[in-house]
């Protein structure tokens, strides 16, 4: 890398915020849903192929250790917005039940007072991207509240089209729901209004991208979320269309041939929106993102980690992630950094022209980091995960993890050495003991700095819901 490239990269955020929005790079976000570290081709799949990820991958950077902030999607989409920990939250650290269902104490508390959902203050993204002067817009799956409250246009995004909730038919557009006879409620919105609309839902998000891009004014730079919902349940290719909603048992089957037509479908998805980035001639100035809110279900692929979505074994929270930025980042690498979630909103920010410090994210600046050429550093990152009276802690200290699964009264401690066992297969916690007190007690100290609002949370003299 040139010494001008270099001291043009260290100078973008002075230069972004002085010379005007429009020299700030615009950013299309694609995010997918429950899709495995090795469920792409480019990272190892042969069972599904995806040539448009793969083209991407070759022409940015492809991520090898990068972590969702969680095992589950609520979660993991509030760090985004917020560029911190959900811990800090509330109510945030799984995901939201069908019809705005809390699942675990505290989430249950706060949907009892309609109450459940990401707070807007909270939110930086793309609150603090439109006073930077970026046009904005979510695409796809919201799943952070149904209350209107929550809605994504009172978080500052111009524009919304896409699920409410957490999961939907692909044609329907309807919720699993608990009475296996019938399906859920249909949620699918634009803006505030819910709509109907028989497109595939992968090719409506994508119909939907393109022409808000067609839309978008040239003298603004543009922050756009595209949220695909694929490939999360149902398995539906776009040749799947019946006549009424899945229902019951069928919602959640296992079909490898259907989740990997869901998976292509995915990729011809991506296809497009590149193309027609370059057919508006904005791609150059186009800071391209592609990973997944968590692991995958059964049907995914991890290999060679463990684990699916819900665990905090590699295959729950290793994830793909492919950043593309013609002239900024070398095309066609491969980096071993560890990095996670709220890194990418670090980044966004300080591309903008803001200032992420005083924002307090919890994230670093890992897009500065690939474009400056600076070696891989150590990083240090905490999971929680909550679900009824299941809870699930972790710790990645460099290449030391130590998981901790409550269940039931009973513990179980697993601690590994991710550089000589990836996939989780040697538990080092009985002959480490001091390492796994030690893990242990930067887990706890963690826990006391991430607490949310009293508000947020059960108060002491009620007692779990």
């Amino acid at each position: 890398m040139t010494k001008s490239l270099v001291s043009f990269l260290a100078c973008l955020p002075l230069a972004a915020a002085t010379a005007g929005a429009a020299e700030a790079p615009n950013v299309l976000l694609i995010l997918a849903d429950d899709l495995g570290y090795a469920s792409l081709s480019c990272y190892g799949s042969e069972r599904v192929k995806t040539p448009n990820i793969d083209r991407l991958a070759s022409e940015g950077v492809r991520f090898t250790q990068f972590y969702s902030a969680s095992a589950e999607c609520t979660p993991s989409r509030t760090a985004l917005l917020t560029g911190r920990y959900p811990q800090r939250v509330g109510g945030m650290e799984c995901a939201i039940g069908v019809g705005g269902k809390g699942r675990y104490d505290d989430a249950a508390y706060l949907a009892e007072k309609q109450d459940l959902g990401l707070p807007p203050e909270r939110s930086v993204l793309p609150s603090v991207l439109n006073q930077q002067g970026y046009h904005s817009a979510v695409i796809g799956k919201w799943h952070l509240g149904y209350e209107p409250k929550f809605n994504p246009l009172e978080h500052g995004w111009e524009s919304f089209v896409g699920l409410i909730g957490g999961n939907a038919d692909y044609f329907h557009h309807t919720e699993s729901s608990d009475d296996p006879t019938r399906p859920g409620e249909h949620v699918l919105f634009r803006d505030r209004t819910r709509i109907h609309d028989d497109r595939y839902l992968t090719h409506l998000i994508t119909d939907e991208t393109i022409d808000w891009l067609d839309r978008a004014p040239a003298e603004r730079p543009f922050f756009l979320y595209m949220a695909q919902f694929a490939p999360h349940n149902p398995q539906q290719g776009p040749n799947d269309r019946r006549p009424t909603p899945l229902i019951g048992p069928e919602f959640n089957r296992n079909d490898p041939e259907k989740y990997r037509a869901v998976i292509e479908a995915l990729d011809a998805s991506v296809g497009r929106v590149l193309a027609k980035l370059e057919e508006l001639g904005r791609a150059e100035n186009t800071i391209v993102i592609f990973t997944s809110d968590n692991g995958p279900i059964r049907m995914g692929e991890t290999q060679p980690f463990r684990g699916l979505k819900g665990t905090l074994q590699e295959g729950g929270i290793r994830v793909p992630c492919i950043i593309r930025w013609p002239g900024r980042i070398q095309p066609g690498t491969t980096t071993n950094q560890v990095a996670t979630t709220m890194d990418l909103t670090y980044s966004m920010l300080r591309y903008s022209g803001a200032d992420p410090v005083r924002h307090g994210l919890d994230g670093r600046d890992i897009i500065g980091q690939l474009a400056d050429g600076r070696p891989d550093e150590a990083r240090t990152l905490f999971f929680r995960y909550r679900r009824g009276a299941v809870v699930r802690k972790a710790i990645r200290e460099g290449d030391l993890k130590l998981i901790e699964n409550h269940e039931g009264g009973s513990t179980e401690v697993l601690m590994y050495d991710l550089a000589a066992d990836p996939g989780e297969a040697n538990n080092l916690a009985s002959h480490r003991t001091a390492e796994v007190k030690r893990l242990q007690a930067r887990i706890a100290a963690w826990e006391a700095e991430v607490q949310p609002p009293p508000h947020r949370r059960v108060p002491d003299n009620r007692g779990d819901s």
